[in-house]
């Protein structure tokens, strides 16, 4: 086998042995991570689905899915991920089930970052030996493993792709790094929108130091950019018309809350092997904390010590410095304000799509790839000393065993905990059944009670009922999204007024048919209190805990 799947292989056993998939039968389960609910994966996991479906249909209404029923275009509130669900369609056309899908896509993503890592550092200088040590941190990579449960943001790959393409524009061949830096954003962008956003913030000024004002390859760049902004304008475009037609927008406070803060650069994820202080270590798996590792960052150090006062060496680290740089303020620049002025203001009013970012941290990612990417750099430089050493007979018998333990504990320092997996809903539930049943496939449905809070965590039930509406096929009024409508958020403070008669009111203005409740709704309603709000009983699943209500026009007038 060649080089390449060998590496693929060997990234692949590495990212199967860290995630420890749960193979307990029927395994229908999917990989939480460090989520603290089930919100995010499971919405992620209906999105995956919903792509899926919609190539079956030969692309027919994408951007409607039967989420907050009746809003049009709903599927562009949140991250669509078009081309991962294309690039698990074939295993889905073979009939994989979703969770098998989702696997493979995890399992596929930590592969390709760790394969694309060890490119970029052999691009950069770092050697075959270094590059692939590299590569392996970077299937480990503590951002990932931190955001497990959330899909999209495991797709590195692409931003590691654009750094890659970039380091070779003045190549033999600019051409070439040109059609591959356009792609890149291009692919990224549909896997993963706001961190190709943010990889193009960071890359800017990475492009600045990286290339020679006299040796600008302009025609390639302009190549670079048509291929980049024609692959993105489509989604783009659909997703800032939806956005803009609902006033959709991220507040100050929002984007206040996405943002990192210095205490979480300076603290780790979960306890290396090194003896530190507990304070240095986040409390909970899945607190914000961005240290890559200290014996990371020490070689870093070492590499940028080296890398600045070597002639050869001075534009590539300067390069990976401004990108550590660059990512590390934009993560803090929400907070940042200076006698009134607020620098990330400024930059959302320039950047397209900046203010509808919502965890601004999560370049932290690129932070720690820079960070990843130094370190290598830093193993290279010892490994060059030692040789020197050697040629003038100066070399110590433990210089190579110390280089080798430096190596291997920058490699394992932090081995990513086992992550939480969780089962998906189930999809065969008697109440399920009669619904597909026993009602029109246009017939849309409100799955009570509607969550009262604004966390994530208090939307779970509303992403069950998302993956359970794609057993049934009813349009729901419930949703789950990066954004919510106006109009969903205003009916759903009406429908939460239950027993109150405006409740029903509210949704039989939408055309809601169907009201699928809990028993702790359904038994806190009598028979008159359902007569008035137009409920009348059609199923009572037991097992489920579920009572299926049509919702008509009620005996007399409500309150």
């Amino acid at each position: 086998m060649t080089r390449t799947a060998w590496l693929l292989l060997g990234y692949l056993a590495l990212a199967i042995a860290v995630l420890r998939p749960d193979a307990r039968p029927p395994g229908a389960t999917v990989v939480a991570g460090a989520e603290p609910c089930d919100t995010v994966p499971f919405a992620l996991a209906w999105a995956i689905d919903w792509g899926l479906s919609r190539i079956d249909a030969g692309l027919v209404g994408y951007w409607d899915a039967p989420i907050f029923h009746p809003i049009h275009g709903s599927f562009a509130l949140s991250e669509p991920m078009p081309l991962l669900s294309a690039a698990v369609w074939p295993l889905h056309s073979l009939g994989v089930p979703l969770h098998g899908c989702v696997l493979a896509l995890v399992l596929a993503m930590l592969t390709l970052d760790g394969l694309f890592v060890q490119r970029w550092l052999r691009v950069l200088g770092a050697g075959p030996r270094w590059s692939t040590v590299g590569g392996a941190i970077a299937t480990m990579l503590p951002f990932l493993h931190q955001e497990l449960g959330v899909l999209p943001l495991l797709a590195l790959w692409p931003a590691v792709w654009t750094m890659t393409a970039l380091a070779q524009l003045e190549g033999p061949r600019p051409l070439r790094a040109a059609i591959a830096l356009g792609g890149s954003i291009a692919i990224g962008f549909g896997c993963c929108a706001q961190l190709t956003l943010l990889t193009v913030l960071v890359a800017t000024p990475v492009a600045l130091v990286r290339l020679r004002p006299r040796r600008v390859p302009w025609r390639a760049i302009a190549i670079a950019v048509a291929i980049g902004s024609g692959g993105v304008a489509p989604q783009a475009w659909v997703q800032h018309r939806t956005l803009a037609s609902l006033g959709l927008r991220r507040s100050e406070t929002s984007q206040d809350r996405g943002a990192a803060t210095p205490g979480q650069l300076l603290r780790l994820p979960w306890a290396p092997l090194e003896p530190l202080p507990r304070s240095m270590i986040a409390g909970r798996t899945g607190a914000r904390a961005f240290d890559p590792g200290p014996v990371r960052l020490a070689l870093a150090a070492i590499a940028a010590t080296v890398g600045l006062r070597a002639r050869r060496r001075r534009r590539t680290t300067a390069a990976l410095l401004v990108m550590l740089a660059t990512a590390v303020g934009l993560a803090l620049a929400p907070r940042i304000s200076v006698a009134g002025f607020e620098p990330y203001d400024v930059l959302t009013r320039v950047v397209p799509g900046l203010d509808r970012v919502r965890a601004v941290f999560r370049v932290l990612a690129l932070a720690q790839l820079a960070a990843i990417a130094l370190a290598m750099l830093g193993l290279r430089a010892l490994e060059i000393r030692i040789r020197a050493l050697r040629r003038r007979g100066r070399a110590r018998r433990w210089h190579v065993p110390a280089l080798v333990l430096l190596a291997g504990l920058a490699l394992v320092e932090l081995v990513p905990p086992t992550p939480r997996w969780t089962a998906l809903p189930p999809s065969d539930a008697r109440w399920i059944a009669w619904l597909r049943e026993h009602t029109a496939a246009t017939d849309a449905v409100a799955v009570l009670p509607l969550p009262e809070g604004s966390d994530a965590c208090d939307y779970e039930g509303a992403a069950i009922a998302m993956l359970q509406a794609r057993a049934h096929g009813r349009p729901l009024f419930n949703g789950y999204s990066s954004y919510f409508p106006p109009q969903y958020t205003r009916i759903a403070r009406a429908v939460r007024m239950l027993p109150d008669g405006r409740a029903t009111l509210a949704l039989r203005t939408l055309d809601v048919r169907w009201v699928v409740a809990t028993d702790a709704i359904a038994d806190g309603l009598d028979q008159a209190t359902r007569d008035r709000l137009g409920l009348h009983a059609q199923l009572h699943d037991r097992d489920a805990g579920i009572t299926v209500f049509a919702l008509r026009a009620p005996a007399r007038a409500g309150p």
